[in-house]
């Protein structure tokens, strides 16, 4: 049964960092999230917020280079967080979502909130042009190094978000720029205040990450495999079919070949998602050049 509480302090978890250009839509998705909770299994959205003062002070020259930002967006400031507990028999697993501040001014806050990470959600604005997006790409991978972690192939997802934006700069196609070589990388379409593509990039996140951990640490929770664990967490959010879907995509990379990415476009506006490489990780670039992978890791935070 999945549940949404922490009262099993020995549970395994699962850190997912949120990450993205300012007012990306990071925090949206993790309300989204929370949306979808009954209210058996709802645990806490921890905000921490700061001052009034400070918040409009992101509005303004703070913000430069980073586009126009919706007038109703309340900046995160030192991070959001939500908790998800999954469990089926006596196996349970945390799988802790942050969402990290996207403002140039809080680089020392992403490099703290990045340290043992076991994934990455990169939460892309179709708003913002390639490079911009670019910038706020390599700056996380800058937090990784900080942190000892070689840019190689940390687990990861793009979310290309706002894609219903009236000022769109980033298309799909554009967009898969962002992965470089990296086939491995997921490519989601989303319209996150609308709750598009958030169940679906938390699923095909938990999908790439977790066999990873697993295959760091053989003493987890082997009662959680990935069909189980997709399962019960399309459950909880009350989205089984997305996570069908998310368990078809996944089983159907054994058995292709590695492919260059590619996007396909349909007539609603969204996209079907590139297929994950039938390997787990990649040696390709991403972005500018350097690909994300976990070295050493630090304390799990």
């Amino acid at each position: 049964m999945a549940q949404a509480d922490e009262s099993a302090p020995s549970s395994p978890a699962l850190k997912i960092v949120y990450c993205g250009p300012f007012g990306s839509g990071k925090t949206t998705n993790l309300q989204q999230l929370f949306s979808r909770l009954t209210d058996r299994y709802r645990s806490r959205l921890l905000r921490l917020d700061g001052l009034d003062s400070m918040e409009a002070g992101l509005h303004g020259e703070g913000a430069v280079g980073l586009g126009v930002v919706d007038p109703g967006h309340r900046p995160t400031v030192f991070y959001d967080s939500l908790a998800l507990v999954v469990g089926r028999g006596t196996s349970r697993l945390v799988i802790r979502l942050v969402a990290v501040p996207g403002h140039t001014m809080h680089g020392h806050t992403r490099r703290l909130l990045v340290r043992g990470a076991d994934g990455l959600v990169f939460v892309a604005d179709s708003s913002l042009s390639l490079e911009q997006n670019e910038q706020a790409l390599g700056e996380m991978r800058s937090c990784l190094r900080d942190n000892g972690l070689s840019a190689d192939s940390m687990p990861m997802v793009l979310q290309i978000n706002k894609q219903d934006s009236e000022r769109l700069r980033l298309d799909l196609n554009r967009a898969a720029e962002l992965r470089g070589n990296r086939a491995d990388v997921a490519l989601v379409p989303a319209r996150a205040q609308k709750g598009q593509g958030v169940v679906e990039t938390l699923l095909r996140m938990v999908a790439v990450s977790w066999p990873v951990r697993l295959h760091e640490q053989e003493a987890l929770a082997s009662g959680l495999d990935l069909p189980g664990l997709l399962e019960e967490l399309g459950r909880l959010l009350q989205a089984p079919e997305a996570a069908r879907a998310a368990l078809r995509e996944t089983s159907g990379r054994a058995s292709e070949p590695r492919s260059q990415p590619q996007v396909a476009v349909h007539a609603g506006g969204l996209v079907t998602p590139a297929p994950l490489s039938s390997s787990g990780s990649s040696t390709g670039a991403m972005g500018s050049g350097a690909a994300l992978r976990t070295g050493a890791r630090e304390a799990r935070s």
